[in-house]
């Protein structure tokens, strides 16, 4: 007994040390994987609108290669989320643990912010290249902070809050429900994983960018956003970054709540098709027996009506025979009852 105990107690702490050791890693991959794919994003973005305009097409493809790139690195040993909408959702639907969620998120939101600090120390700035002619279209926000709010006051309209808000909630919902459908599946390889991710990040790229900048993940919003707020920004992003931060945990929750009833349903329909699946296979297997020997099931009819049965104790009595163990043949008429 006692050595039964000692094996418990030592495989108990091998599974511990070894979840202990996957937490670390999985940590390890999401901050660095964050941090670089938000160094791009910050960097690429900052170039394009100070440099040589902005490029809507250029922003999206490096988006798309980033997250892609980072997805395929990492993927196996985090699930390549990068972004606490992902992780939330994954927490939600049992993909990942909630205290790997937990951690995850913290490493999301280091890694970004170690990004924008470094981001923004390293581009050179003087009084003519001030930190709006840089990180205009780094910045994520709505309003007077959206991109293209120089453009569209002309006509008399700015993309406001709610515009801004279900746009973000949009692209995130297509981000979240590719990233539950290829995570962590067994039918769905690295590769395919990766590619989907970064195809889902260019589509929301595509829907934000003239908005919002295209936060489509909270993280990336507020690394940049927490060393700009006291530049002189058209608005203070880190008074604007809650937004997506709502929008994302709202997506996350709808897609959780659809994968959650989906689940919830398909066992009912799974047993329902494995049944009629085999009554089915019965059906035709019987079909097919009796097609091929159509004389095995008029001796069974024979059987079962004239044969007398007998226990074992020979004493007759079964189908075909009356409780006195005699035949059920009228010995008179020599016909069958």
């Amino acid at each position: 007994m006692s050595n039964m105990n000692i094996i418990n107690t030592d495989s108990d702490e091998a599974t511990t040390r070894s979840y202990v050791v996957h937490l670390i890693a999985a940590f390890g991959a999401e901050l660095v994987g964050t941090f670089l794919i938000c160094a791009a994003s910050y960097i690429v973005s900052s170039l394009s609108s100070a440099l040589y305009g902005t490029s809507m097409l250029l922003i999206l493809l490096s988006t798309a290669v980033a997250y892609a790139a980072m997805t395929l690195l990492f993927g196996r040993i985090s699930g390549g989320q990068f972004n606490p909408a992902i992780t939330i959702a994954a927490a939600l639907t049992g993909k990942t643990s909630i205290i790997e969620g937990i951690c995850d998120i913290i490493a999301q939101i280091i890694g970004a912010i170690a990004s924008g600090a470094l981001v923004t120390m390293i581009i050179p700035r003087s009084s003519k290249a001030t930190a709006m002619i840089w990180f205009s279209g780094t910045v994520n926000g709505f309003d007077k902070a959206s991109i293209s709010s120089t453009q569209i006051s002309h006509v008399g309209i700015s993309f406001n809050i709610w515009f801004a808000f279900a746009v973000e909630v949009l692209a995130t919902l297509v981000i979240v429900a590719m990233a539950m459908r290829t995570m962590n599946e067994p039918d769905i390889t690295p590769v395919a994983h990766a590619a989907g991710m970064g195809f889902a990040y260019a589509v929301g790229v595509a829907m934000t960018y003239p908005i919002t900048a295209s936060a489509l993940n909270p993280a990336r919003a507020t690394g940049i956003a927490i060393f700009l707020h006291k530049e002189n920004m058209a608005a203070d992003p880190l008074k604007q970054v809650w937004l997506f931060w709502v929008a994302s945990i709202l997506a996350a929750a709808v897609v959780s709540i659809v994968i959650i009833v989906f689940q919830m349903l398909q066992p009912h329909a799974s047993q329902d098709n494995i049944q009629n699946a085999n009554d089915d296979f019965q059906s035709s297997e019987t079909s097919d027996v009796l097609e091929a020997f159509p004389q095995a099931g008029m001796l069974r009819t024979a059987h079962l009506v004239n044969a007398p049965g007998e226990n074992e104790d020979g004493t007759g009595i079964g189908k075909g025979a009356d409780v006195n163990g005699n035949s059920s043949i009228d010995q008179d008429k020599g016909s069958t009852i």
